[in-house]
Parts: C-alpha cells; sequence; structure tokens
C-alpha cells in the first residue's frame, strides 16, 4: 500500500500502528506519487494536501481522478464530512472512503477490501446510501433495512439498534451487509455525472437556491429553499406562501404575500421584519400589523396612552436622523412575569397601526401577540411530522424540488382544512385535534381512493 497525507504523523505512523498493511510508500503529494510509480494494490489517499508549503498541488477530487487514471485503487483517507464533497470523490473513481476518526482495524479491513477489487461502504459513506434510498435509486430494501439504514446513518452502534428492535447484533449486521452490497453495485454501476443527477448534488440546485453557511464557515451538504408563508393563528392552516434562493431573506421575499392582506386582517410578524419600507407595504391593502420590534430602534414618545402604550413614529435607516418621512404607530412595551424564564434585559416592544387604545388595549395585544407562535407550530407539523425530520427532498432539478415544496404545502393545507371541518362539526377549537393523528389516518385512507384528480 502507498499513503499520500501531507501529515508527517499518518506517514511515519501508519506503518508502525498496523503493519499488516505494508506500507513500501508514503509521500506528501500526489506529484510525488506519480513521478514514482510505485506498484501496488492501493493507494490510501487524504483529500487536502495543502501542509506540503508547495502550490499547484492536486487535491480533492481531481486527486482523485488522477491517481485513478494511473491504474491505481484509490481509497480516501478524510476528515471530510461533506456529502457533495464525498460524492465527487466517489464519482472520481475512488473506491471507498473511511473517516480518520474510525477504529484502526476498520482501516485495516477496508483496505483489504479495496485490494480485493470490492466497493467499500464504510460509515463515511453510510449517509449516502441513505440519501440514495430516500431517492429511490436504490434497489428495494426491506423496512427492517431501512430502519438500520437509517440508524447507522445517524452514527449508532449494531449493539444498540440490537437491543431497540429485539434482535441479534448479527441480524443487524446481516441487514447492512445487503445494503451495502446494494449500494456498493449502485456506485459501481454510474458514472461521475449519473451520481451527481441521482443524489440530487449537481451544480444545477446549488446555483438555484445557494447553500447556507455552517460554524465553521463552510457550505451546507445541501442546497436550500426558503419558504416565508402566511398561517391562520386559529387553525394553523397556511393560505399563501412564496418560495426563493436560500440567498434571499425573508424579508424580501416576504414582499411577494403583501397583496393578499386586506381589510379585516391582522398580520403579526417577529422583529426580523420590522422596517418601513415592508410596514407600508404590508400595510398598503388596509391589513392592520403588530409585530415585535428591535430593542435597539429609536422609538420617541410623541403622545402617551391611558393604557400605557404610547404614540410614536418609524424612519427608514438612512432617515434616523432628520426623521422627515415618518409612519405614526402605537408602541406597546411589556415584560414577562416568569421565574422559569432568563432576567430580561429590555422590555419587549410591539408597534402597532391600530392607533386606538379602547378599540384594542395594550394588554390585549400583548396576550394576542404570544399566537404569533402558532406559525412555528404549523412549520414543526410541514416539516417534521409531514415530510420527516431530517429528511431530504427526493427532486433532482430545481423545477421539481419547488413542485415538490409546492405539494407539501398543499397536503398540509388539506389536513388542516379537514381538521377544521371536523372541528367545526361539534363545535371544537382545532388546537385541540391532534395533527399527526390526522397525518395517519389520511395516509391510511389515501390507498382507499380508486382515482383522484390533481
Amino acid at each position: 500500500m502507498v499513503v499520500v497525507d501531507d501529515d508527517t504523523v499518518i506517514r511515519e505512523g501508519l506503518p508502525r500502528l498496523i503493519p499488516e498493511l505494508r506500507v513500501h510508500l508514503a509521500v506528501s503529494s500526489v506529484e510525488e506519487l506519480l513521478a514514482a510509480r510505485p506498484e501496488t494494490d492501493v493507494v490510501l489517499l487524504d483529500l487536502v494536501l495543502t501542509g506540503t508549503g508547495r502550490t499547484g498541488v492536486r487535491q480533492g477530487a481531481v486527486a482523485v481522478e488522477a491517481v485513478a487514471r494511473a491504474g491505481y485503487q484509490v481509497l480516501i483517507y478524510t476528515n471530510e464530512r461533506r456529502r457533495e464533497v464525498l460524492v465527487g470523490c466517489v464519482a472520481a473513481s475512488a473506491r471507498g472512503v473511511i473517516h480518520k476518526a474510525e477504529p484502526l482495524a476498520a482501516l485495516a479491513e477496508a483496505v483489504a477490501e479495496v485490494a480485493a477489487g470490492r466497493v467499500v461502504v464504510t460509515q463515511a459513506l453510510v449517509g449516502l446510501a441513505e440519501l440514495a434510498e430516500r431517492r429511490g435509486t436504490l434497489p428495494s430494501l426491506t423496512s427492517r433495512q431501512r430502519e438500520i439504514l437509517s440508524a447507522r446513518a445517524r452514527g449508532e452502534t449494531f449493539r444498540s439498534i440490537a437491543e431497540r428492535l429485539f434482535i441479534s447484533k448479527k441480524t443487524a449486521e446481516e441487514h447492512m451487509a445487503v445494503v451495502t452490497a446494494k449500494f456498493a453495485g449502485f456506485l459501481r454501476d454510474h458514472s461521475p455525472a449519473d451520481l451527481e443527477r441521482e443524489l440530487g448534488l449537481g451544480p444545477e440546485n446549488g446555483a438555484r437556491f445557494g447553500r447556507a453557511k455552517t460554524h465553521r464557515g463552510e457550505r451546507s451538504a445541501f442546497p436550500q429553499v426558503r419558504v416565508v408563508a402566511l398561517a391562520e393563528c386559529g387553525t394553523h392552516a397556511i393560505t399563501h406562501a412564496t418560495l426563493g434562493p436560500f440567498t434571499t431573506a425573508e424579508s424580501v421575499l416576504a414582499h411577494e404575500l403583501f397583496p393578499a392582506l386586506g381589510s379585516g386582517d391582522l398580520l403579526m410578524a417577529d422583529r426580523g421584519f420590522a422596517g418601513l419600507a415592508q410596514w407600508r407595504a404590508a400595510s398598503v391593502g388596509g391589513a392592520d400589523l403588530l409585530w415585535r420590534i428591535k430593542s435597539t430602534a429609536v422609538l420617541p414618545v410623541r403622545r402617551e396612552l391611558p393604557d400605557g402604550s404610547y404614540l410614536s413614529d418609524i424612519v427608514a435607516a438612512k432617515d434616523h436622523l432628520k426623521r422627515t418621512d415618518p409612519s405614526v404607530v402605537r408602541v406597546i412595551e411589556y415584560t414577562l412575569d416568569d421565574p422559569g424564564r432568563p432576567v430580561q434585559s429590555a422590555p419587549y416592544r410591539l408597534i402597532t397601526t391600530i392607533l386606538d387604545h379602547e378599540a384594542a388595549p395594550a394588554t390585549e395585544l400583548a396576550a394576542l401577540y404570544n399566537q404569533r407562535w402558532e406559525i412555528e407550530t404549523a412549520l414543526d407539523e410541514l416539516k417534521t411530522h409531514q415530510r420527516g425530520p431530517a429528511e431530504v427532498l427526493r427532486s433532482r432539478s430545481p423545477d421539481g424540488v419547488e413542485q415538490e415544496v409546492w405539494a407539501h404545502l398543499l397536503v398540509h393545507h388539506a389536513i388542516r382544512q379537514l381538521m377544521h371541518i371536523a372541528a367545526e362539526g361539534v363545535d371544537m377549537d382545532p388546537d385541540r385535534l391532534s395533527f399527526t393523528r390526522t397525518l395517519r389516518l389520511a395516509r391510511r385512507q389515501v390507498t382507499a381512493q380508486a382515482a383522484f384528480s390533481p
């Protein structure tokens, strides 16, 4: 075996720690490997080779392609966990991926498998196998195999899986071996372009929707679509929604929803939406607004009102000194007397278009604002219970992604409408009904429908 790694500890330590690997060459770059052209069964390759101090060093998928073209079987040995990077390496003809955090025994076993000409699906690739199964690209798996695959993708041990499912550890391992064999065949039978398309990791989705940044400043494994919605507090029904790239702010997308508002509506929103342009756009159709505002916003007291609220005005950020173009608002400040909550450094502040304190007392509006959180419940129903926790959308194209999101929104609305009709029939608050139970009921019944026109 040959080791290509810019870390001296890895190059010098592996032959001593695992003598059965028979490492007869250890170099710090692909260029050194290709210059030496040694005869070997396996090349153990690190993806990031920046410690050499040289420029122009091949790394990542480019390095994998270069080594594979030279006739070597490549096993990736890395700390990289981003799925799109791992897919790119497998698509570039790597025979497997193993993380540096895995036990040395797992590394030795993986090297032996690659040397024998087999594709290795180690824990590093289990997440990709689960993604392929979710997208329906793997040959059919049994429900037990899917359950074990999902557990392994979450990092659960075979012993824990066996205890939870009341099966033996050996049985769990045998189920996973079947999954591994099918995924290895899937990797072997698909070209690099096919793999990206089948797993939805091609450039099209990323270009359309963008990716979020992780805590390390990197980009997330999958593109993300942003959804901004209007939801009824009383029924949790999402009545209007708009989609856009993750890179577009919620406050920008919200402008597409404001034409749906009119007289008789009360729109509540969090402090992230507060701004003069959004305020005027949301209220132009006659809707009343009740929005939280940041504690740093300047709200001069223009007139105090008997209920403790006061009249003020808001202006655009560039007009904060002269305040030449203000909009009059009513301000409600309050605190929560709850020993279970952290001590507040400043009171909550709400602004509203309802200037008449007798028509809408401050205490009633403060209590009503708590209902804004009902939309969080609706989104949890949609994303966690209906779609499934941590589920990746199956669509492989930008248009398909949008279509799938709209389908989820329509199904959620239909279920909530069903719940509203049922609650209305017995004069009950829809909040008293269980969304998850209604969802399960709908799923059981939908297969009984002979025909349904979309």
